[in-house]
């Protein structure tokens, strides 16, 4: 018996002793003590087991069901939710893909989708990795955003860190380079908060491959070497074949065949040592590689079957598909083309049907969410179903007092309303009444206004033609003066001189007294005016003035005393500098200012 066994022995014989010796099978508080301590001791044969995963899966097994066997007595759902965990990552380790899928999918409807826990975001990441190796590469996605989702509410940068190296991981092997690299940044980034040095490992191994397809080989070899370092120093066995496995990639791109099969060969007998098929199939299919590109072509073929016969024992399609590509390579160098033609559709037909079953899961896992979803949507329902009956009681006993409160009220409520109706019809019918008052005086008030304006407009007007007789008579005037008998020229000239100084005089009183009338009746006119040309003259002003009274260029002319033509000249003038077109009218513009 190997000393694993032996300690296995001896601490299940230790916790038996426990349960059977030092709690009593009697009384209530008995039982409840032995449940609490039998709780105890399954978290304590889980933690054993979950220790000697992927170190001795063999051990780790047997806590685990010994933990189950006692789980089997006491209802405990943590107890059950963490012995289907450990299931699944025995079975994840044994390289049984398909049944670890199954002891995640029973895991699943036990854990509440709705409640971030840890257990919640192990189970995406394990699922993401599971769906990873078995080729399922969209999903796997799907399961490390879900994951992330939920350790970002827990603060668990460790679990973001992993999930975001995992997400770069599949859009590595997609060939989606970009990606790739900024997933790793952001898994580097998240690792600095945390001392994972297992995971800042993983993360170097991933971007030394990105590396290799970026064509820089010393890059990627620093990083495979870090990482090997790393591994050597935590004497984690698992990854430091893995590292090997990387840095026979590297020699295998430089052309260093010899030191790519040793590196090959001493990653080969640790995941031998570990029992891991998956590492074995791996580690086969590129030695495999490495003699092809070497010319040892019957090599290739014996190692690219041995890798295609562990592929299918593990049920890895996606390490079948490349054990069938490079077998196909390897029967076309050595000239055997049926042989390579065989194995090649072989090859496109495990694609397929990858590529198919990749979409069949990821249906099929929507439609398990939206069923959940549905379930606990009934579970919801008939929880309120039970506390409206429990309700249903306090609510008919309290029904018959409110109807009569509410009748009661709704009668003196019904009084009140009259009275306040009858109260605001008056006010209304008073209000109504003033309004039309108001309304009838508001007609008079403009009618006033209408009248007065129109009065006023009438006086403008009078002033206006006073001003047109006033010339008319002024004229005449100095026909006949200019038409006295007189000799002296100097007489002529003081007639002519006493007739100007009349006119002036005349025409300035009364245009003073027109103007302020004007400005009276339309008060706003010159200002408006103002606002629109800013640099009207004097005489422009005026004769807009008298354009607005509606005057005809003849008799502006002569209240002006300008000629026709003058007027004209400033109504062009006017018309220019307030931006009226030739084909707007003039006075019409100047009426409504």
């Amino acid at each position: 018996m190997s000393f694993s066994k032996s300690l296995y022995v001896l601490v299940i014989a230790a916790m038996q002793f426990l349960l059977l010796t030092i709690f009593p099978c009697s009384g209530s508080n008995n039982v409840n003590e032995i449940e609490k301590k039998s709780t105890q001791i399954i978290d304590s044969l889980f933690a054993l087991s979950f220790s000697n995963i992927s170190i001795n899966n063999e051990i780790a097994l047997l806590y685990a069901e010994k933990g189950k066997e006692l789980l089997n007595q006491i209802e405990y759902k943590q107890g059950e939710q963490k012995y289907l965990f450990i299931k699944a990552q025995i079975a994840y380790y044994n390289d049984r893909y398909e049944d670890a899928l199954a002891y995640l999918d029973s895991l699943g409807r036990i854990l509440s989708p709705n409640i971030a826990s840890p257990d919640l975001g192990r189970y995406y990441s394990l699922k993401a990795l599971v769906n990873t190796y078995l080729g399922y590469q969209e999903l796997s996605i799907e399961m490390n955003l879900k994951a992330i989702s939920v350790y970002e509410k827990l603060s668990d940068f460790s679990g973001i860190s992993n999930s975001y190296n995992c997400i770069g991981k599949v859009y590595l092997n997609q060939g989606n380079m970009e990606l790739a690299e900024r997933y790793f940044n952001r898994a580097l980034i998240m690792n600095q908060k945390t001392s994972d040095k297992r995971a800042l490992g993983m993360i170097l191994i991933n971007k030394g491959n990105l590396k290799i397809v970026q064509d820089s080989l010393d890059a990627a070899m620093e990083l495979f070497s870090n990482a090997y370092g790393l591994y050597l120093e935590l004497g984690d066995l698992r990854r430091i074949a893995l590292s090997l496995y990387n840095i026979a990639k590297i020699q295998s791109v430089e052309g260093k065949y010899s030191d790519a099969i040793s590196s090959l060969d001493e990653s080969l007998n640790i995941y031998k040592k570990l029992n891991e098929k998956y590492g074995q199939a791996m580690v086969y299919g590129l030695k495999s590689e490495v003699y092809n590109k070497s010319g040892d072509y019957k090599q290739a073929i014996n190692y690219g079957e041995k890798a295609l016969d562990l592929s299918t024992q593990i049920n890895s399609q996606a390490l079948q598909a490349e054990a069938f590509l490079l077998l196909s390579k390897a029967h076309k160098n050595n000239e055997d083309y049926f042989k390579a033609l065989d194995f090649y559709k072989n090859y496109h037909i495990t694609k397929t049907e990858l590529e198919s079953k990749n979409s069949a899961k990821r249906i099929a896992e929507i439609e398990y969410q939206a069923q959940l979803s549905a379930n606990e949507k009934d579970i919801l329902l008939l929880n309120q179903r039970n506390r409206a009956k429990t309700l249903q009681v306090y609510i008919l006993i309290a029904f018959a007092g409110i109807i009569l409160l509410s009748t009661f009220g709704l009668v003196l409520f019904l009084r009140l309303k009259n009275k306040n109706l009858r109260q605001k019809q008056e006010i209304l019918e008073k209000k109504n009444h003033l309004t039309a008052l108001e309304n009838q005086m508001f007609e008079k008030d403009n009618k006033m206004l209408e009248n007065d304006l129109e009065l006023k407009n009438k006086e403008l007007a009078s002033r206006a033609l006073a001003l047109i007789q006033l010339n008319e008579t002024l004229k005449n005037i100095s026909v006949k003066m200019n038409e006295f008998p007189s000799d002296s020229h100097t007489e002529k000239k003081q007639i002519k001189g006493i007739l100007q100084d009349i006119q002036l005089a005349t025409h300035n009183n009364i245009w003073e007294e027109f103007d302020l009338a004007f400005s009276n009746v339309h008060n706003r006119f010159y200002e408006k005016l103002f606002e629109i040309c800013p640099n009207l003259s004097a005489t422009e002003i005026k004769i807009a003035a008298l354009l607005k009274l509606n005057l005809s260029t003849k008799e502006i002319a002569a209240i002006s005393f300008k000629s026709e033509s003058s007027i004209k000249t400033t109504r062009h003038r006017l018309r220019q500098k307030l931006n009226i077109g030739e084909t707007d009218n003039l006075v019409a513009f100047l009426l409504k200012l």
